[in-house]
């Protein structure tokens, strides 16, 4: 009986363990998100597909198209971008950012922007990747440059931008405009307060300063140090005694096999909690942003842009406009802007550095992390940011 039980207690994970794939708890995108996207679903099946007497109208048509078009080139991306965040929230050490980012200081602004094509992705699933950095202590400047410089600083978003104006000037000034967008946003905010920036619940999640205790967690106790389970108070302790106890009875291979399998699940089971979660919760903010831009470019008269687009500022300030309504996809957004062909170079960087940085669905996401207030002023350091730019452009080019 004591042999057997001292093996249940090799195989069980110790308490630091048990404490750090302790799941957080559920907040609004793992169950009510779920059951707001899926009533969102049907609404919008009974409104475009439910039969009727006589044909469908044109603007179903329409509205479907759009809605079914953004949806299936974006899903995938945030789902992928789960994926990376999950894999950085269990293998990425939690000291390694925050003492590189603190060697490099302000100069980790460019660093961050030029390394993120080693995480490629698109808007899609760049916040969830974003949540992950955060809650592996990178600082907020660092993390807002990559936000926006990663989906854009892509291979494949800059080639098929090669692709859809043939003039190698596009990708190569929308790299160069999401590099210094991204940077100049950053640094605007290097002097804030998390408390003034997250969300409780999401700020809950964070690694505290160099020095500060330990953030209690569900299973550690108010005045016990963190790492000490409730209910098994000296299960390190044990957990040596029973591992000794096995290496002397010639079984302490099997063992370590034992213990190293049941972590390997724990980690796989945790991974893909992480992912559940995430995609849920960014899903179901996404789907609205895709609803409202789905609206906007049925019942828009598209004339009317075309009349607002001749000039050198009411031009850039449509695309701006039109890249903020359609939320469409950076690898994809390329094509749609280069079907405007009345608007000028400038106009069409104004579209496609602005887009993947802020349109309706990246805002409604950017809601899972960030307060209201601090959103808004964000916005608007990007809108100032690509606007600057743009105004560089007109008097640089001819």
């Amino acid at each position: 009986m004591a042999a057997a039980r001292e093996r249940a207690e090799l195989k069980a994970p110790s308490a630091p363990e048990q404490d750090e794939l302790t799941e957080r708890p559920a907040g609004f995108g793992e169950l009510g998100g779920s059951w707001f996207t899926a009533a969102m679903l049907g609404l919008l099946a009974l409104l475009l597909f439910f039969p009727l007497p006589g044909p469908p109208a044109a603007w179903q048509a329409t509205f479907a198209a759009y809605f079914i078009s953004i949806v299936l080139q974006s899903v995938p991306y945030i789902l992928l971008g789960a994926l990376v965040s999950g894999l950085m929230e269990q293998f990425l050490p939690s000291s390694l950012l925050p003492r590189l980012t603190g060697r490099l200081g302000v100069a980790g602004l460019p660093a961050i922007a030029l390394l993120s094509p080693l995480f490629p992705t698109c808007e899609c699933g760049v916040v969830s990747i974003g949540r992950g950095l955060l809650r592996k202590g990178l600082p907020l400047p660092h993390t807002l440059t990559y936000l926006l410089a990663a989906p854009i600083i892509n291979p494949t978003v800059l080639f098929t931008t090669y692709l859809a104006f043939q003039d190698w000037r596009y990708p190569l000034l929308r790299a160069l405009g999401g590099f210094l967008v991204s940077i100049a946003v950053g640094a605007v905010f290097l002097r804030r307060r998390p408390e003034e920036i997250f969300l409780p619940g999401f700020l809950s999640e964070l690694p505290g300063p160099p020095g500060d205790p330990p953030k209690q967690t569900a299973t550690t106790a108010p005045g016990r140090p963190a790492g000490l389970s409730l209910r098994r108070p000296e299960a390190p302790k044990r957990l040596s005694e029973a591992f000794a106890a096995t290496k002397s009875s010639g079984s302490a291979e099997g063992g370590m096999a034992a213990a190293a399998a049941g972590a390997l699940v724990r980690r796989g089971s945790a991974l893909a909690t992480h992912i559940r979660r995430d995609f849920l919760e960014m899903t179901t903010f996404f789907l609205m942003g895709v609803f409202i831009a789905s609206a906007m470019k049925t019942f828009v008269d598209p004339g009317l842009l075309a009349r607002l687009g001749q000039g050198p500022v009411s031009g850039p300030a449509v695309m701006m406009g039109l890249a903020f309504i359609l939320s469409l996809c950076a690898e994809a957004d390329a094509y749609p802007a280069a079907s405007f062909g009345e608007f000028r170079l400038p106009a069409h960087m104004a579209f496609l550095v602005l887009g993947p940085m802020l349109d309706i669905k990246l805002l409604l996401m950017y809601r899972t992390v960030f307060r209201g207030r601090f959103i808004a002023l964000f916005a608007l350091a990007i809108i100032v940011g690509t606007a600057l730019y743009v105004a560089l452009l007109e008097g640089l080019l001819p």
